[in-house]
This record gives structure tokens, C-alpha cells and sequence, in this order.
């Protein structure tokens, strides 16, 4: 539910700083939720969307906790957007998370938490897919594997605070000429695919039906967010564009850069995966040179 207490057109933004609005919208979302599980009783119901972690937004927040706003619902949800450095301990992904959502943690909530709204790689190339090779304007390929880099440390670092769900948001939107490609998620202007789809292909097939276990440093400034499931682990090997580490040379570890090329374990800067059917302590020990 997104619910807000009045639009500003001039500004074209929506408001939420009355306290009887935040009331208000506790007992809509009871009412809204009533109704809905009437007509499905199997559809689920998010609590009103927490998107701001400002001192106006916290204070909305924490009204519509103590007034109940969350316990009609099945899920909470809120949104993240950011374009810097990401994956590692204290980003910037987990300190919005904290300070959007710590409310709500810190009332005892227990249901699942979803990212409705959010990505890390807002700007997609300033030309257009299939016609890349025929059409004659400038062309830089410089920023494909740092968009792809963001954009797949975005989710792995959401997945890391044990998000259940996540949905991108405008992840790449290239141009058609003058035109802008609106809320694109991983596609150039004309809709053929960006190539961060490839990453995130190869992404999806590592993680799927695994889940966060732990993250532990291997090297400097460089970590190991380690996933279990499927009969194995694989652990993302992430951290600062300047982080040193390289994967020891295991025959228990198969390993991958960020577009699922086999790799000879350097971290780069760039995302590199690690698959094991070690458990996670026991590949954690491997990562970590005590084996």
C-alpha cells in the first residue's frame, strides 16, 4: 500500500508530515487489508511503503508503527537508490536499510521485508542495442562492466540483509536519439538487452534458491558473502575497488568473474563467485587460507 496524506503538483511530490495523516493511513491499511483478504484471502498485503530515512520521514514512520500501520500486513517494503561503491560492510545499502527500516525492526516485526523499488546503476549507454553497429554516434563502452559491477552488488548486498524479494527500478535506460528509454530495468532504448543482463543472468543462476549465510573477510578490504543451498555454497567475492585478495587454488572451488567466464581468482574490482560443495564454514575456511 502507498499511501500519502496530499500531492504538491508545482513540485510534483507527495507529502507526509501530518501526524493525523500517519493515523489515518494505520486505519486505511487495516480497512484495505480487511477488504482485499475478503475477496482473496491469499493475496498478500505489503504495510504502507517506509521510503525516507530523513528526520521528517523517520518521525512519519515511527506514527504509523505505534499506531499499527504494519499489523494488517503480510510484508513490509521499502525503496533504495544509490550510485556509489557497494558490498561490503557499512555501505551505503545497509545504512539506508537501517535507518529506513530500524523502526520498525527495533518493534519486534518478524514478517519478511521486501526492496519495492530501488537499483544502483541509474544511466544506461548514450546508444541503442542492435543498432550500436550501424548507427554513427560516439560510442563508450567504458562504463559496461561498472553498471553491470553496481548493479549485481546492489542485490547481493540487499540479499545480505535478508530482504526476501527485490524489484529494480529504471536499472539502465539508454537513448534512442533524443529520446530516453523511460524505466527500463537492464534494457537499451530500442529494448534489445543491455549487456549487465548477462551479469545478472549469471548472478541469478549462482544465488537461486540459496541463502546468506555469513560474510567474512578474506583479503584486504575484500569479502565473502557466502550462500547456501541447492547441495553446496557459493560465496561472492566483493569489496572496494581497491581490495587485494586472490581465491586459493582449490579442487574444491570452482571459480567465475562477474559474467560467469572462468576466472584464475584475482579480484579485480569486480565481483568474482565461488562455488563449492564445502559447507559454509568449511568454505569459509578454504577462503580464508586455513586450509
Amino acid at each position: 500500500m502507498f499511501l500519502h496524506d496530499g500531492y504538491i503538483e508545482g513540485e510534483q511530490r507527495y507529502t507526509l508530515t501530518k501526524t493525523d495523516g500517519a493515523k489515518n493511513q494505520a486505519h486505511l491499511c487495516e480497512v484495505a487489508s480487511k477488504v482485499a483478504k475478503e475477496i482473496d484471502p491469499k493475496i498478500r498485503i505489503s504495510g504502507p511503503n517506509i521510503y525516507t530515512y530523513s528526520v521528517e520521514g523517520r518521525k512519519f514512520n515511527q506514527t504509523l508503527i505505534d499506531a499499527g500501520a504494519y499489523n494488517s500486513c503480510d510484508f513490509a517494503d521499502y525503496h533504495n537508490y544509490g550510485l556509489t561503491e557497494a558490498c561490503f560492510p557499512g555501505d551505503w545499502i545497509e545504512q539506508k536499510y537501517t535507518g529506513i527500516l530500524g523502526p520498525l525492526i527495533a518493534s519486534n516485526f518478524k514478517k519478511p521485508i521486501h526492496m519495492s523499488e530501488g537499483t544502483s546503476a541509474y544511466d544506461g549507454p548514450k546508444y541503442a542495442g542492435m543498432y550500436k553497429h550501424s548507427v554513427p554516434w560516439d560510442q563508450d563502452y567504458a562504463e559496461i562492466i561498472p553498471f553491470a559491477d553496481n548493479l549485481c552488488r546492489f542485490v547481493v548486498g540487499t540479499l545480505a540483509l535478508g530482504v526476501e524479494r527485490i524489484n529494480l527500478y529504471t536499472a539502465g535506460s539508454g537513448f534512442l536519439g533524443n529520446e530516453g528509454g523511460g524505466c527500463f530495468t537492464m534494457l537499451n532504448a530500442d529494448g534489445y538487452p543491455h549487456p549487465a543482463l548477462a551479469a545478472f543472468s549469471n548472478m541469478a543462476w549462482q544465488l537461486e534458491d540459496r541463502k546468506f549465510m555469513k560474510r567474512v573477510k578474506v583479503g584486504e578490504n575484500v569479502w565473502a558473502y557466502i550462500f547456501e543451498g541447492r547441495k553446496g555454497t557459493v560465496a561472492v567475492i566483493s569489496g572496494y575497488s581497491n581490495g587485494k585478495y586472490t581465491v586459493p587454488n582449490s579442487s574444491a572451488l570452482e571459480i567465475c568473474d562477474l559474467f560467469g567466464n572462468t576466472s584464475n581468482g584475482e579480484y579485480k574490482g569486480s565481483l568474482l563467485y565461488v562455488k563449492s560443495k564445502l559447507p559454509p564454514d568449511g568454505l569459509e575456511s578454504v577462503l580464508a587460507g586455513k586450509e
